[in-house]
């Protein structure tokens, strides 16, 4: 919740953005008010207004411009806007709307409505913009594991693979796969399943540099990216994180410890993000079968 929401004021005249200013201030908003639609497309980029009070008719660019600057800037398109007209006329207001005006007043207006218009405004401006962060969130962590989703990891992925081609560096991939995790789940229960998931994501992402990748690939498996990585510093890596997941021990579950396997690969030429998946699945189901729990197959 913002402490100090901010309004923008934009009108021509000076005696009307210095009365709007003192009485939104002593309502408890930070206010930047401004007599030049020019000038305020530059102060709207630095300020971030949560709530625009606009006037429409204004010399050079009248408000309708200014509101559709908004509507198609990315940082100031949840901006409220309130537009204020002398013009009442039905085909004005419409014109407002279809301008992306969330609430039109009309000259002269009444300060106690103004306020009560600015604080709604305030509200629904950090609605919108928490129902935008929780769906961009969703998208990109595993919520279960608290780590990056196979949705983003593949987005990224496909990002590290096109750099490579382009620098002509190496990355290694690896895919560590949590030993009987379906019998953990089956004797101890999903809760306790998924707070094992989240000291493993936890474990892996303190063993890894600032510009490595960590995520679920499945349900017991997680994707590791390391760009940049050498074959003998992706082994080394491996040996470290193989060796952090089995030293966990949960005490509340009769020091239950787990096992992991974990399989490699290195990507020194552009390849296809399916035929890279295809080689981490082969290698960790061999590393399985041959019971490798430890072992990074090259």
């Amino acid at each position: 919740m913002l402490v100090e929401p901010k309004v923008l004021i934009l009108d021509d005249d000076p005696v009307i953005t210095d009365l709007l200013a003192e009485v939104l201030q002593q309502e408890g908003f930070k206010v930047m008010a401004s007599n030049s639609p020019k000038d305020v497309l530059f102060l709207a980029k630095q300020f971030l207004p949560d709530v625009l009070l606009l006037d429409i008719m204004m010399p050079e660019i009248d408000g309708y411009d200014v509101c559709d600057f908004f509507k198609r800037d990315a940082e100031l398109k949840f901006t409220r806007i309130v537009m204020l007209t002398a013009r009442d006329s039905l085909e004005s207001r419409v014109k407002c709307y279809k301008a992306g005006a969330d609430v039109v007043l009309s000259k002269p207006f009444e300060m106690d409505e103004l306020r009560e218009v600015i604080h709604s405004q305030v509200r629904g401006k950090l609605s919108t913009q928490q129902v935008f962060y929780d769906l961009q969130t969703q998208a990109v962590l595993d919520r279960t594991a608290q780590c990056y989703s196979r949705k983003y990891l593949d987005r990224r992925l496909s990002q590290e693979l096109k750099r490579l081609e382009r620098y002509k560096r190496t990355m290694a991939l690896m895919l560590l796969d949590i030993d009987n995790f379906k019998v953990i789940n089956a004797r101890f229960g999903f809760g306790f399943g998924n707070e094992v998931l989240k000291d493993v994501a936890q474990t892996l992402r303190q063993d890894l540099r600032g510009s490595d990748l960590v995520g679920r690939y499945t349900e017991d498996s997680f994707l590791i990216v390391l760009p940049e990585s050498t074959k003998l510093g992706a082994r080394s890596v491996a040996t470290r994180l193989h060796d952090d997941i089995t030293s966990l021990v949960f005490l509340k579950k009769k020091k239950l410890a787990l096992k992991a396997t974990i399989a490699t690969v290195m990507i020194e030429e552009p390849q296809k993000l399916e035929d890279v998946f295809g080689q981490l699945e082969e290698k960790l189901h061999e590393a399985q079968d041959l019971r490798l729990g430890r072992q990074v197959r090259d």
